[in-house]
Protein backbone atom coordinates (compact mmCIF):
# COMPACT_ATOMS: atom_id res chain seq x y z
CA UNK A 1 0.00 0.00 0.00
CA UNK A 2 1.57 3.45 -1.20
CA UNK A 3 1.95 6.29 1.30
CA UNK A 4 -0.73 9.24 1.17
CA UNK A 5 -0.02 12.02 -1.07
CA UNK A 6 -1.66 14.42 1.81
CA UNK A 7 -1.22 14.39 5.58
CA UNK A 8 -3.00 15.51 8.52
CA UNK A 9 -1.18 17.57 10.80
CA UNK A 10 -1.89 14.70 13.43
CA UNK A 11 0.14 12.35 10.57
CA UNK A 12 2.71 15.30 9.66
CA UNK A 13 3.61 15.80 13.11
CA UNK A 14 4.14 12.10 13.56
CA UNK A 15 6.36 12.26 10.23
CA UNK A 16 8.17 14.85 11.39
CA UNK A 17 8.30 14.63 15.38
CA UNK A 18 7.77 10.96 15.91
CA UNK A 19 4.60 11.57 18.06
CA UNK A 20 1.60 13.93 18.21
CA UNK A 21 0.83 16.23 20.96
CA UNK A 22 0.00 19.91 21.83
CA UNK A 23 3.24 21.04 21.07
CA UNK A 24 4.59 19.06 18.29
CA UNK A 25 1.34 20.28 16.42
CA UNK A 26 1.61 24.03 17.65
CA UNK A 27 5.43 23.56 16.23
CA UNK A 28 4.07 22.20 12.58
CA UNK A 29 1.55 25.05 12.53
CA UNK A 30 4.15 27.33 13.54
CA UNK A 31 6.39 25.77 10.24
CA UNK A 32 2.89 26.24 8.04
CA UNK A 33 2.54 29.97 9.21
CA UNK A 34 6.12 30.91 8.78
CA UNK A 35 6.19 29.83 5.15
CA UNK A 36 8.49 26.59 5.80
CA UNK A 37 6.00 24.41 5.12
CA UNK A 38 3.63 24.87 1.56
CA UNK A 39 0.00 23.18 3.34
CA UNK A 40 -3.06 23.36 1.70
CA UNK A 41 -6.03 24.91 3.75
CA UNK A 42 -9.24 23.44 3.90
CA UNK A 43 -11.90 26.27 5.25
CA UNK A 44 -11.79 29.59 6.19
CA UNK A 45 -10.65 30.91 9.42
CA UNK A 46 -13.22 34.00 9.02
CA UNK A 47 -16.06 31.25 9.37
CA UNK A 48 -16.77 30.64 12.90
CA UNK A 49 -18.86 27.55 12.16
CA UNK A 50 -16.05 25.58 10.35
CA UNK A 51 -12.65 24.96 11.26
CA UNK A 52 -9.82 25.32 9.44
CA UNK A 53 -7.96 22.17 8.43
CA UNK A 54 -4.39 22.10 6.52
CA UNK A 55 -3.53 19.25 4.52
CA UNK A 56 0.14 18.96 4.37
CA UNK A 57 1.59 17.21 0.95
CA UNK A 58 4.19 14.06 1.80
CA UNK A 59 6.55 15.91 -0.30
CA UNK A 60 7.28 18.81 1.63
CA UNK A 61 7.45 16.29 4.70
CA UNK A 62 10.12 14.91 2.76
CA UNK A 63 11.87 17.27 1.91
CA UNK A 64 11.95 18.62 5.74
CA UNK A 65 13.50 15.57 6.48
CA UNK A 66 15.62 15.47 3.60
CA UNK A 67 14.37 12.23 2.39
CA UNK A 68 15.65 11.21 -1.21
CA UNK A 69 12.55 11.41 -4.07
Amino acid sequence: MTAPALLTVAQAAEALFGEYSSVTRKRLYSLIQSGAIKAIRHGSKHDSKRKTRYWIPLREIKALRGDDE
